[in-house]
Protein backbone atom coordinates (compact mmCIF):
# COMPACT_ATOMS: atom_id res chain seq x y z
CA UNK A 1 0.00 0.00 0.00
CA UNK A 2 1.07 3.43 -0.49
CA UNK A 3 0.20 5.33 2.16
CA UNK A 4 0.60 9.11 2.21
CA UNK A 5 4.06 8.50 4.53
CA UNK A 6 5.09 6.02 2.26
CA UNK A 7 5.12 8.50 -0.78
CA UNK A 8 8.55 9.61 -1.77
CA UNK A 9 9.37 13.74 -1.24
CA UNK A 10 9.65 13.80 -4.89
CA UNK A 11 5.99 12.32 -5.61
CA UNK A 12 4.34 14.54 -2.86
CA UNK A 13 6.41 17.65 -4.25
CA UNK A 14 5.36 16.73 -7.74
CA UNK A 15 9.00 17.80 -8.46
CA UNK A 16 9.83 16.18 -11.91
CA UNK A 17 12.76 18.80 -13.56
CA UNK A 18 12.57 19.71 -17.07
CA UNK A 19 15.06 18.04 -19.95
CA UNK A 20 16.94 21.01 -21.55
CA UNK A 21 15.43 20.77 -24.70
CA UNK A 22 11.79 21.37 -23.66
CA UNK A 23 12.76 23.91 -21.52
CA UNK A 24 14.69 25.44 -24.60
CA UNK A 25 11.92 24.92 -26.67
CA UNK A 26 9.27 26.80 -24.57
CA UNK A 27 11.42 29.56 -24.49
CA UNK A 28 12.23 29.70 -27.93
CA UNK A 29 8.20 30.11 -28.29
CA UNK A 30 7.80 32.74 -25.51
CA UNK A 31 10.67 34.47 -26.79
CA UNK A 32 9.13 35.06 -30.28
CA UNK A 33 7.14 38.23 -28.62
CA UNK A 34 10.60 39.87 -27.64
CA UNK A 35 8.79 39.80 -23.78
CA UNK A 36 11.18 42.50 -21.26
CA UNK A 37 9.36 40.39 -18.10
CA UNK A 38 9.15 36.53 -17.52
CA UNK A 39 7.30 34.90 -14.37
CA UNK A 40 8.55 31.32 -14.12
CA UNK A 41 6.43 30.11 -11.54
CA UNK A 42 7.89 27.19 -10.22
CA UNK A 43 11.89 27.33 -10.70
CA UNK A 44 13.34 24.05 -9.24
CA UNK A 45 16.70 24.23 -10.21
CA UNK A 46 16.55 26.87 -12.62
CA UNK A 47 16.41 25.14 -16.11
CA UNK A 48 13.76 27.73 -17.45
CA UNK A 49 16.25 30.64 -16.07
CA UNK A 50 18.84 29.02 -17.71
CA UNK A 51 17.33 28.86 -21.00
CA UNK A 52 16.06 32.38 -20.67
CA UNK A 53 19.94 33.66 -19.92
CA UNK A 54 21.20 32.10 -23.09
CA UNK A 55 18.06 32.76 -25.37
CA UNK A 56 18.05 36.05 -27.83
CA UNK A 57 15.50 37.78 -25.20
CA UNK A 58 18.57 38.07 -22.54
CA UNK A 59 20.01 40.52 -24.86
CA UNK A 60 16.91 42.80 -23.99
CA UNK A 61 17.57 43.51 -20.02
CA UNK A 62 15.31 40.85 -19.21
CA UNK A 63 13.44 40.89 -16.11
CA UNK A 64 12.50 37.30 -14.66
CA UNK A 65 10.46 36.67 -11.67
CA UNK A 66 11.03 33.10 -10.28
CA UNK A 67 9.13 31.17 -7.56
CA UNK A 68 9.10 28.60 -5.62
CA UNK A 69 8.68 26.94 -2.50
CA UNK A 70 11.13 25.06 -2.03
CA UNK A 71 14.32 27.02 0.29
CA UNK A 72 17.02 24.65 -1.04
CA UNK A 73 15.29 25.48 -5.43
CA UNK A 74 16.06 28.65 -3.88
CA UNK A 75 19.07 28.53 -2.82
CA UNK A 76 20.29 26.59 -6.00
CA UNK A 77 19.37 29.06 -8.26
CA UNK A 78 20.76 32.34 -5.89
CA UNK A 79 23.82 30.14 -5.18
CA UNK A 80 24.82 27.84 -7.87
CA UNK A 81 24.29 27.50 -11.63
CA UNK A 82 22.63 27.97 -13.80
CA UNK A 83 22.96 32.31 -12.86
CA UNK A 84 21.61 35.37 -14.60
CA UNK A 85 24.40 37.57 -15.95
CA UNK A 86 24.32 41.29 -16.24
CA UNK A 87 21.68 40.90 -19.00
CA UNK A 88 18.89 39.41 -16.71
CA UNK A 89 17.70 40.79 -13.77
CA UNK A 90 16.58 37.70 -11.38
CA UNK A 91 13.80 37.96 -8.99
CA UNK A 92 13.65 35.02 -6.70
CA UNK A 93 11.21 34.10 -4.97
CA UNK A 94 10.73 31.90 -1.79
CA UNK A 95 6.82 31.25 -1.95
CA UNK A 96 3.64 29.31 -2.52
CA UNK A 97 3.01 30.12 -6.13
CA UNK A 98 -0.61 29.78 -5.93
CA UNK A 99 -1.29 32.23 -3.01
CA UNK A 100 1.68 34.49 -4.03
CA UNK A 101 -0.08 34.89 -7.27
CA UNK A 102 -3.38 35.79 -5.24
CA UNK A 103 -1.39 39.09 -4.22
CA UNK A 104 0.33 39.64 -7.61
CA UNK A 105 -3.12 39.79 -9.39
CA UNK A 106 -4.39 42.20 -6.25
CA UNK A 107 -1.51 44.10 -7.05
CA UNK A 108 -1.92 44.91 -10.80
CA UNK A 109 1.31 42.90 -11.69
CA UNK A 110 1.18 41.39 -14.82
CA UNK A 111 3.96 39.50 -17.49
CA UNK A 112 4.90 39.65 -21.42
CA UNK A 113 5.40 35.88 -20.68
CA UNK A 114 5.57 32.90 -18.46
CA UNK A 115 7.14 29.62 -19.05
CA UNK A 116 7.32 26.93 -16.45
CA UNK A 117 6.88 22.68 -15.19
CA UNK A 118 4.47 23.37 -12.46
CA UNK A 119 3.93 20.45 -9.96
CA UNK A 120 1.54 17.12 -10.61
CA UNK A 121 0.42 16.70 -6.75
CA UNK A 122 -3.01 15.41 -6.54
CA UNK A 123 -5.34 17.16 -4.44
CA UNK A 124 -5.64 14.64 -1.33
CA UNK A 125 -1.59 15.46 -1.12
CA UNK A 126 -1.74 18.65 -1.10
CA UNK A 127 -1.87 20.21 2.67
CA UNK A 128 -4.93 21.68 3.93
CA UNK A 129 -3.57 25.25 3.09
CA UNK A 130 -2.48 24.73 -0.28
CA UNK A 131 -6.57 22.71 -0.72
CA UNK A 132 -8.09 25.96 0.40
CA UNK A 133 -5.90 28.29 -1.67
CA UNK A 134 -6.29 26.35 -4.62
CA UNK A 135 -10.25 26.46 -4.38
CA UNK A 136 -9.46 30.68 -3.43
CA UNK A 137 -7.83 30.70 -7.18
CA UNK A 138 -11.27 28.72 -8.35
CA UNK A 139 -13.60 31.16 -6.54
CA UNK A 140 -11.05 34.72 -7.65
CA UNK A 141 -11.39 33.49 -11.17
CA UNK A 142 -15.12 32.51 -10.84
CA UNK A 143 -14.66 28.74 -12.18
CA UNK A 144 -16.24 26.15 -10.83
CA UNK A 145 -14.59 23.78 -8.05
CA UNK A 146 -13.45 20.23 -7.65
CA UNK A 147 -11.87 17.78 -4.99
CA UNK A 148 -10.15 16.15 -7.81
CA UNK A 149 -8.11 19.43 -8.75
CA UNK A 150 -4.46 18.65 -9.38
CA UNK A 151 -1.90 21.48 -8.40
CA UNK A 152 -1.34 21.74 -11.69
CA UNK A 153 -4.40 23.53 -12.51
CA UNK A 154 -4.39 26.53 -10.39
CA UNK A 155 -0.90 27.20 -11.48
CA UNK A 156 -1.64 27.09 -15.17
CA UNK A 157 -5.25 29.65 -14.22
CA UNK A 158 -2.92 31.89 -12.72
CA UNK A 159 0.05 31.65 -15.32
CA UNK A 160 -2.73 32.91 -17.72
CA UNK A 161 -3.96 35.41 -15.68
CA UNK A 162 -1.17 37.03 -14.84
CA UNK A 163 -0.38 37.60 -18.60
CA UNK A 164 -1.06 40.74 -20.05
CA UNK A 165 -3.03 41.14 -23.22
CA UNK A 166 -1.17 39.21 -26.20
CA UNK A 167 1.29 37.57 -24.00
CA UNK A 168 2.67 34.18 -24.39
CA UNK A 169 2.69 30.86 -21.90
CA UNK A 170 4.56 28.09 -22.71
CA UNK A 171 3.83 25.23 -19.81
CA UNK A 172 4.17 21.01 -19.39
CA UNK A 173 1.06 19.86 -18.12
CA UNK A 174 0.34 16.42 -18.30
CA UNK A 175 -1.83 15.35 -21.09
CA UNK A 176 -5.12 14.66 -19.24
CA UNK A 177 -5.76 18.41 -19.44
CA UNK A 178 -7.62 16.91 -22.99
CA UNK A 179 -9.88 15.09 -21.49
CA UNK A 180 -10.67 14.71 -17.92
CA UNK A 181 -13.61 15.84 -16.14
CA UNK A 182 -11.69 18.01 -13.35
CA UNK A 183 -9.91 19.83 -15.80
CA UNK A 184 -13.04 20.75 -17.88
CA UNK A 185 -13.44 24.26 -16.42
CA UNK A 186 -9.85 25.10 -17.30
CA UNK A 187 -10.08 24.02 -20.87
CA UNK A 188 -13.00 26.64 -20.85
CA UNK A 189 -11.01 29.46 -19.17
CA UNK A 190 -8.26 28.74 -21.93
CA UNK A 191 -10.82 29.00 -24.97
CA UNK A 192 -12.60 31.79 -23.09
CA UNK A 193 -8.76 33.65 -22.63
CA UNK A 194 -7.12 33.01 -25.05
CA UNK A 195 -7.12 33.91 -28.82
CA UNK A 196 -4.38 31.00 -29.79
CA UNK A 197 -3.97 27.84 -28.13
CA UNK A 198 -1.60 24.89 -29.39
CA UNK A 199 -1.34 21.32 -27.56
CA UNK A 200 2.09 19.93 -28.72
CA UNK A 201 2.15 15.87 -27.87
CA UNK A 202 5.08 14.43 -27.58
CA UNK A 203 5.93 11.11 -29.28
CA UNK A 204 7.63 9.66 -25.96
CA UNK A 205 7.72 10.26 -21.93
CA UNK A 206 10.50 13.02 -21.47
CA UNK A 207 11.25 11.50 -18.26
CA UNK A 208 11.82 7.87 -16.78
CA UNK A 209 10.31 9.31 -13.59
CA UNK A 210 7.46 10.81 -14.75
CA UNK A 211 5.18 7.72 -15.23
CA UNK A 212 2.44 9.88 -17.54
CA UNK A 213 2.08 11.54 -21.11
CA UNK A 214 2.82 15.14 -20.57
CA UNK A 215 2.13 17.77 -23.48
CA UNK A 216 3.65 20.98 -24.29
CA UNK A 217 0.88 24.00 -23.74
CA UNK A 218 1.38 27.01 -25.76
CA UNK A 219 -0.96 30.12 -25.45
CA UNK A 220 -1.07 33.34 -26.37
CA UNK A 221 -3.70 35.49 -24.76
CA UNK A 222 -6.18 37.82 -25.88
CA UNK A 223 -5.42 41.14 -26.54
CA UNK A 224 -8.38 42.53 -24.16
CA UNK A 225 -9.52 40.65 -21.13
CA UNK A 226 -13.06 39.64 -21.38
CA UNK A 227 -12.94 40.82 -25.50
CA UNK A 228 -13.55 36.98 -26.62
CA UNK A 229 -14.60 38.54 -30.41
CA UNK A 230 -13.99 35.60 -31.68
CA UNK A 231 -13.65 32.22 -30.84
CA UNK A 232 -9.62 30.64 -29.54
CA UNK A 233 -7.88 28.14 -32.57
CA UNK A 234 -6.55 25.51 -31.66
CA UNK A 235 -4.11 23.26 -32.67
CA UNK A 236 -2.95 19.79 -31.82
CA UNK A 237 0.53 19.04 -33.09
CA UNK A 238 2.69 16.12 -32.40
CA UNK A 239 6.33 16.46 -32.14
CA UNK A 240 9.19 13.95 -31.77
CA UNK A 241 11.90 14.92 -29.01
CA UNK A 242 14.31 14.65 -31.47
CA UNK A 243 12.86 17.63 -33.23
CA UNK A 244 13.08 19.53 -29.92
CA UNK A 245 16.85 18.77 -28.63
CA UNK A 246 17.85 19.36 -32.68
CA UNK A 247 15.64 23.10 -32.70
CA UNK A 248 13.71 22.37 -35.70
CA UNK A 249 10.74 22.91 -33.60
CA UNK A 250 10.84 26.24 -32.74
CA UNK A 251 7.86 27.14 -34.64
CA UNK A 252 6.39 24.65 -36.12
CA UNK A 253 2.97 25.15 -35.07
CA UNK A 254 2.51 28.03 -37.18
CA UNK A 255 1.86 25.51 -40.23
CA UNK A 256 -0.21 23.60 -38.10
CA UNK A 257 -4.44 23.55 -39.09
CA UNK A 258 -6.15 25.01 -36.41
CA UNK A 259 -9.70 24.46 -35.51
CA UNK A 260 -12.04 26.87 -34.03
CA UNK A 261 -13.19 25.81 -30.28
CA UNK A 262 -16.70 25.88 -31.43
CA UNK A 263 -16.05 23.01 -33.14
CA UNK A 264 -14.99 20.97 -30.07
CA UNK A 265 -16.70 19.66 -27.42
CA UNK A 266 -16.67 19.61 -23.34
CA UNK A 267 -13.54 17.56 -23.84
CA UNK A 268 -10.48 18.00 -26.40
CA UNK A 269 -10.11 14.75 -28.16
CA UNK A 270 -11.55 15.04 -31.39
CA UNK A 271 -8.71 17.58 -31.88
CA UNK A 272 -6.75 14.37 -32.52
CA UNK A 273 -8.55 13.27 -35.79
CA UNK A 274 -7.27 14.10 -38.81
CA UNK A 275 -9.89 16.22 -41.20
CA UNK A 276 -10.82 12.65 -42.86
CA UNK A 277 -11.17 10.86 -39.78
CA UNK A 278 -13.44 13.75 -38.42
CA UNK A 279 -15.63 13.29 -41.54
CA UNK A 280 -15.67 9.40 -40.83
CA UNK A 281 -16.74 10.26 -37.46
CA UNK A 282 -19.15 12.94 -37.73
CA UNK A 283 -20.84 10.53 -40.43
CA UNK A 284 -20.93 7.81 -38.11
CA UNK A 285 -22.89 9.88 -35.66
CA UNK A 286 -25.69 11.08 -38.70
CA UNK A 287 -25.96 7.66 -40.02
CA UNK A 288 -29.15 5.34 -38.55
CA UNK A 289 -27.44 2.21 -39.02
CA UNK A 290 -24.95 2.51 -36.68
CA UNK A 291 -25.85 2.54 -32.67
CA UNK A 292 -24.54 4.09 -29.80
CA UNK A 293 -22.92 1.49 -27.20
CA UNK A 294 -25.26 2.03 -24.36
CA UNK A 295 -28.08 0.94 -27.61
CA UNK A 296 -26.59 -2.37 -27.12
CA UNK A 297 -25.66 -2.65 -23.31
CA UNK A 298 -26.14 -1.40 -19.84
CA UNK A 299 -22.50 0.15 -18.42
CA UNK A 300 -21.67 0.98 -14.88
CA UNK A 301 -18.69 2.42 -13.90
CA UNK A 302 -16.87 0.08 -11.34
CA UNK A 303 -16.66 -0.38 -7.90
CA UNK A 304 -15.33 3.05 -6.78
CA UNK A 305 -13.58 2.67 -3.09
CA UNK A 306 -12.28 5.96 -2.34
CA UNK A 307 -8.86 4.70 -0.97
CA UNK A 308 -7.87 1.83 -3.88
CA UNK A 309 -4.24 1.11 -2.59
CA UNK A 310 -6.25 0.76 0.93
CA UNK A 311 -8.74 -1.94 -0.52
CA UNK A 312 -6.47 -3.78 -3.44
CA UNK A 313 -3.88 -5.32 -1.79
CA UNK A 314 -1.59 -8.13 -2.65
CA UNK A 315 -1.61 -11.58 -0.88
CA UNK A 316 1.47 -10.49 1.31
CA UNK A 317 -0.82 -8.03 3.05
CA UNK A 318 -3.70 -10.52 3.08
CA UNK A 319 -1.09 -13.20 4.86
CA UNK A 320 0.00 -10.27 6.87
CA UNK A 321 -2.94 -9.38 8.21
CA UNK A 322 -5.24 -12.60 8.15
CA UNK A 323 -7.76 -11.30 5.52
CA UNK A 324 -8.59 -14.13 3.82
CA UNK A 325 -11.89 -14.57 4.47
CA UNK A 326 -12.74 -10.67 3.41
CA UNK A 327 -10.61 -11.44 0.25
CA UNK A 328 -12.16 -11.46 -2.92
CA UNK A 329 -10.08 -12.04 -6.53
CA UNK A 330 -10.02 -8.72 -8.37
CA UNK A 331 -7.59 -6.36 -11.16
CA UNK A 332 -7.49 -3.18 -10.75
CA UNK A 333 -5.65 -1.13 -14.22
CA UNK A 334 -5.31 -2.00 -17.72
CA UNK A 335 -1.65 -3.65 -17.29
CA UNK A 336 -3.32 -6.62 -15.29
CA UNK A 337 -5.03 -7.23 -17.90
CA UNK A 338 -3.00 -8.57 -21.25
CA UNK A 339 -5.64 -9.44 -23.67
CA UNK A 340 -9.23 -9.33 -24.16
CA UNK A 341 -10.18 -12.18 -21.73
CA UNK A 342 -9.05 -12.55 -17.67
CA UNK A 343 -8.79 -16.07 -16.02
CA UNK A 344 -8.59 -17.17 -12.99
CA UNK A 345 -5.31 -17.98 -14.00
CA UNK A 346 -4.49 -15.03 -14.91
CA UNK A 347 -5.27 -13.69 -11.32
CA UNK A 348 -2.85 -16.78 -10.17
CA UNK A 349 -0.08 -15.34 -12.16
CA UNK A 350 -0.28 -11.52 -11.55
CA UNK A 351 -0.61 -12.60 -7.96
CA UNK A 352 2.92 -14.19 -8.18
CA UNK A 353 4.26 -11.35 -9.51
CA UNK A 354 3.24 -9.42 -6.21
CA UNK A 355 0.05 -7.46 -8.35
CA UNK A 356 -2.89 -6.62 -5.94
CA UNK A 357 -5.47 -9.05 -6.90
CA UNK A 358 -7.47 -9.24 -3.50
CA UNK A 359 -10.42 -6.68 -3.18
CA UNK A 360 -10.96 -6.37 0.76
CA UNK A 361 -14.72 -6.29 1.45
CA UNK A 362 -15.34 -6.10 5.28
CA UNK A 363 -18.66 -6.96 6.43
CA UNK A 364 -21.23 -4.29 7.71
CA UNK A 365 -20.30 -5.19 11.40
CA UNK A 366 -19.08 -3.13 14.27
CA UNK A 367 -15.26 -2.94 14.61
CA UNK A 368 -15.21 -5.36 17.84
CA UNK A 369 -16.82 -8.01 16.18
CA UNK A 370 -14.18 -8.28 13.38
CA UNK A 371 -10.79 -10.09 14.21
CA UNK A 372 -7.56 -8.96 15.50
CA UNK A 373 -6.25 -8.68 12.22
CA UNK A 374 -8.23 -6.66 10.43
CA UNK A 375 -9.00 -4.39 13.51
CA UNK A 376 -5.45 -3.37 12.89
CA UNK A 377 -5.42 -3.26 9.44
CA UNK A 378 -8.55 -0.69 9.47
CA UNK A 379 -6.50 0.54 12.18
CA UNK A 380 -3.95 1.47 9.57
CA UNK A 381 -6.17 3.27 7.20
CA UNK A 382 -7.96 5.57 10.22
CA UNK A 383 -4.29 6.81 11.11
CA UNK A 384 -3.90 7.81 7.37
CA UNK A 385 -6.72 9.44 7.59
CA UNK A 386 -8.49 7.76 5.07
CA UNK A 387 -11.73 7.39 6.96
CA UNK A 388 -12.06 11.24 6.21
CA UNK A 389 -12.09 11.07 2.43
CA UNK A 390 -15.17 12.56 0.66
CA UNK A 391 -16.30 8.59 -0.69
CA UNK A 392 -15.10 6.91 2.93
CA UNK A 393 -16.82 9.46 5.23
CA UNK A 394 -20.36 9.37 4.02
CA UNK A 395 -21.03 5.81 4.44
CA UNK A 396 -20.97 3.94 7.69
CA UNK A 397 -18.74 2.27 8.49
CA UNK A 398 -15.93 3.84 6.21
CA UNK A 399 -14.66 0.21 5.69
CA UNK A 400 -17.28 -1.17 3.90
CA UNK A 401 -17.42 -0.36 -0.10
CA UNK A 402 -21.02 -0.25 -1.77
CA UNK A 403 -21.59 -1.75 -5.05
CA UNK A 404 -19.56 -4.96 -4.83
CA UNK A 405 -20.40 -6.98 -8.03
CA UNK A 406 -19.12 -8.31 -10.98
CA UNK A 407 -19.93 -7.93 -14.62
CA UNK A 408 -18.70 -10.66 -16.91
CA UNK A 409 -17.73 -7.96 -19.45
CA UNK A 410 -15.65 -5.39 -18.78
CA UNK A 411 -14.42 -2.18 -20.54
CA UNK A 412 -11.18 -0.80 -19.88
CA UNK A 413 -11.54 3.19 -19.43
CA UNK A 414 -8.10 4.11 -20.46
CA UNK A 415 -6.60 2.71 -24.70
CA UNK A 416 -3.05 2.22 -25.13
CA UNK A 417 -3.54 0.53 -29.10
CA UNK A 418 -7.00 0.13 -28.92
CA UNK A 419 -10.03 -0.02 -26.69
CA UNK A 420 -10.74 -3.15 -25.21
CA UNK A 421 -13.66 -5.37 -23.70
CA UNK A 422 -12.61 -8.51 -21.35
CA UNK A 423 -14.10 -11.51 -21.01
CA UNK A 424 -14.10 -11.77 -17.39
CA UNK A 425 -13.60 -15.62 -17.02
CA UNK A 426 -12.93 -15.22 -13.27
CA UNK A 427 -15.45 -13.33 -12.33
CA UNK A 428 -13.09 -10.88 -10.84
CA UNK A 429 -14.21 -7.59 -9.76
CA UNK A 430 -12.74 -4.37 -10.82
CA UNK A 431 -12.23 -0.59 -9.73
CA UNK A 432 -13.87 2.21 -11.62
CA UNK A 433 -10.72 1.70 -14.10
CA UNK A 434 -13.31 -0.13 -15.94
CA UNK A 435 -17.05 0.18 -16.47
CA UNK A 436 -19.40 -3.15 -15.62
CA UNK A 437 -21.16 -4.24 -19.09
CA UNK A 438 -24.03 -6.07 -19.42
CA UNK A 439 -25.53 -6.74 -22.82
Amino acid sequence: MNFREQESAQKLAGAYYTPPAVAEFLVRWVGEIAPKTVLEPSCGHGVFIDALRNSSVASQKLSITAVDIDPEAIAFVRDGQPKCDAACNLHLVERDFVGHSLELMGSGIRFDAVVGNPPFIRYQYLSKAHQETAEAVFRSAELKFTRHTNAWVPFLIQGIRLLRGGGRLGMVIPSEIMHVLHAGAVRNFLMKSCSEIAVVHLDELFSDEVLQGVVLLLCTKQESEGANTSPAQIAFPTAKMSDLKNGHAASFIKGMPFISSRNLGYKWMEGLLTQDELEVYQAARECQKVCAFDELADVEVGIVTGANKFFLVSDEVVEKYGLEKFSLPMFGRSSHVRGISISEEDIANNARIGLPTNFIQFPSKPLEKLPTGARRYIALGENEGLSRRYKCRIRSPWYVVPSVWAANVAMLKRSHDVPRLILNEAGALTTDTAYRITV
